[in-house]
């Protein structure tokens, strides 16, 4: 190992793979390459068990470390070589700091540094939509982390004891995307996700069912897959909407068309962070949300830069959309003051505040 390795504290992420995109495994790639690209006296490792190419750039400057061949097909001899591999590279790396965002690499963790290193976990779910087993090992997790990253203040307050352990850190927001005119705005409302119950995309058609009646000059579009697709095409069809309520499939331009959009509505009922809405509140788009656990309450102050409704009510999701599209300027406001989330949320100020916690700050 070189001098300069040698200089510098190691800090650790475990995982089990990078092969599929992810928000969590997007955070510790990007959190990696942001400490590489700033320079700042640390060493980012990453400890990966299996062998498949990361879905995500990883800087040259982070060094990667997988096994050297494949585990057994049997399921528990597999178990003892991961469990074999994590324990002989964190002995022989000697992190002072492990960095986790999933339960299993959090109890590998804790195996391997046998408390030589600070162990830093993470939720970044919905603890209410886990099973039972699940949320018991949340909380063992939990217990064997010196310290922990919350994502929202309301999952953070369902953790016994996690205000003397624990910080809220939100994701940072993917890419600035710069707001467009606003006459270069289409007249639509746009909303993105999973064709899945938990979107609400239903309640938000029938919201526009009665939005289309005041407003015949908008159009709604949903991007997105999933397994309700045609469960909504018939809703659509059903209320007379199908030339103006489009379910569009997937985009690689997201954020082009929500900059394009007058009003991004997210209809969810439930959420662990939203990062659509992050993304929408971004793109200097006015935002309607369901008041959903967990997230959209601690990226919106109701009215000021967003309007928060009850989930599943129809008549109150219309009525906001309707609101923003009679009055320009109210909307304007909120798009304006939707856009600071930019400065609030920019990964160089989401990355520091990540580096802060893991390094020592979480320490009373």
């Amino acid at each position: 190992m070189d001098k300069q390795h040698r200089e510098k504290s190691k800090i650790m992420f475990i995982v089990t793979s990078l092969s599929s995109k992810g928000g969590a495994e997007r955070v510790m790639v990007s959190l990696a390459n942001w400490i590489v690209k700033n320079d700042i006296g640390y060493e980012p490792i990453f400890l990966i068990f299996d062998r498949k190419k990361s879905a995500y750039q990883i800087d040259n400057g982070v060094r990667v470390i997988r096994p050297t061949s494949d585990y057994s097909k049997n399921r528990i001899t597999a178990l003892w070589q991961r469990i074999r591999f994590c324990k002989k590279m964190v002995r022989a790396e000697k992190p002072n700091y492990i960095v986790s965002f999933f339960v299993k690499t959090t109890f590998y963790a804790k195996l391997a540094s046998k408390g030589n290193s600070i162990i830093i976990g993470s939720e970044r779910a919905n603890p209410n939509t886990k099973s039972k087993l699940e949320k018991i090992m949340d909380v063992l997790a939990f217990k064997m982390c010196d310290g922990f990253i919350f994502q929202t203040s309301g999952v953070k307050k369902i953790f016994k004891d996690a205000k003397n352990k624990s910080t809220v850190i939100p994701n940072p927001i993917n890419e600035k995307t710069l707001s467009v005119d606003d006459l270069a705005k289409e007249r639509r409302i746009i909303a993105v996700g999973r064709l899945t119950g938990q979107k609400g995309f239903d309640v938000l058609i029938d919201a526009f069912k009665k939005v289309s009646e005041k407003n015949p000059d908008y159009e709604l579009t949903i991007f997105g897959e999933g397994e309700d697709r045609e469960k909504l095409l018939k809703q659509i069809h059903d209320l007379g909407l199908d030339k103006r309520a489009k379910l569009m499939g997937r985009s690689d331009s997201i954020a082009d068309e929500m900059s394009k959009s007058k009003i991004f509505v997210l209809s969810s009922r439930y959420e662990g962070m939203p990062n659509v809405l992050i993304e929408a509140m971004a793109s200097g788009v006015a935002c309607v949300s369901t008041d959903c656990d967990y997230g959209p309450s601690d990226l919106i102050e109701n009215g000021v830069n967003g309007i928060l409704v009850d989930v599943d009510n129809v008549d109150q999701m219309a009525d906001a959309i309707n609101e923003l599209i009679s009055d320009d300027e109210k909307r304007k406001i909120l798009e304006k003051n939707a856009y600071k989330i930019n400065e609030k949320l920019s990964p160089d100020v989401i990355y520091r505040k990540y580096l802060d916690y893991i390094v020592g700050k979480h320490i009373k």
